[in-house]
């Protein structure tokens, strides 16, 4: 029993590991996705559908590895919401002369914790450096669709929480823009998806054994192990685990 624990604690290791590598490739996002080759001031936009007088909020995080080291990506982010005729992609798009002018246009500085966020409104979010998370509470006074354009992709401020909640529940995009690789990156590091380069954290439970991080071809092993007997399921969440057994 003991030999199994630790066997299905690598292989759930594995199994979170290889889900923060899928996620880089923005592969997890819902809605219609479309790539843009042409040279604007966002990075990535969205269309959501958003409920009056209902209370969001706008998270961007600290990420990397080891925890204690982390940092933002940039230290502060162009944001962009405008109203939509409605949530398709095709909705979205018609929207981006507008969100250009707004990039290009004076910014409003605006600090966590500030109810300034507000259709139709250039800003520059800044991140609180002291914090991991830094929160951004806003609302919308008339349901609808809402497009919201930023400097950069919001999975580079992506640790172990989504970019846009309301009541501590996910809400996820309609449609998405994306613009072209341009040879940068932030955000997800291979340091938090490294077999052999794992943080000093505490074990899951006492109970579950040692586990040697060096040793991946046990690890790797233990995976194989459950794929082959239908072991994994959609319950494994794909969150990155700084974790590791001694």
């Amino acid at each position: 029993m003991h030999n199994l624990l630790s066997l299905l604690s690598a292989a759930l290791l594995l199994v979170n590991f290889r889900a923060v590598v899928a996620d880089e490739g923005h592969g997890g996002e819902p809605g219609h996705e479309h790539g843009h080759d042409g040279d604007h001031a966002f990075e990535w936009a969205a269309s959501f559908d958003l409920m009056a007088n209902q209370p969001y909020v706008w998270q961007a995080q600290k990420t990397g590895c080891p925890v204690e080291n982390q940092s933002y990506a940039d230290p502060s982010m162009m944001f962009v919401m405008v109203p939509l005729d409605n949530s398709t992609a095709e909705g979205l798009e018609a929207a981006e002369e507008t969100a250009e002018e707004l990039f290009e246009g004076d910014l409003i500085v605006v600090s966590p914790g500030f109810q300034s966020i507000m259709p139709g409104v250039g800003i520059q979010l800044t991140f609180d450096d002291e914090v991991s998370t830094s929160m951004f509470p806003f609302n919308v006074t008339k349901s609808g669709a809402y497009g919201i354009f930023l400097e950069h992709d919001p999975s580079e401020f992506e640790f172990d929480e989504h970019y846009l909640v309301s009541d501590g529940e996910d809400v996820e995009a309609v449609a998405l823009l994306f613009e072209e690789e341009d040879g940068h990156s932030h955000g997800h590091t291979t340091e938090c998806v490294e077999l052999t380069d794992r943080p000093d954290c505490s074990c899951l439970t006492a109970d579950m054994g040692e586990m040697n991080c060096e040793n991946t071809t046990k690890v790797e092993e233990a995976y194989q192990y459950l794929v082959s007997n239908k072991s994994i399921s959609d319950i494994f969440s794909p969150v990155i685990l700084s974790m590791c057994f001694h």
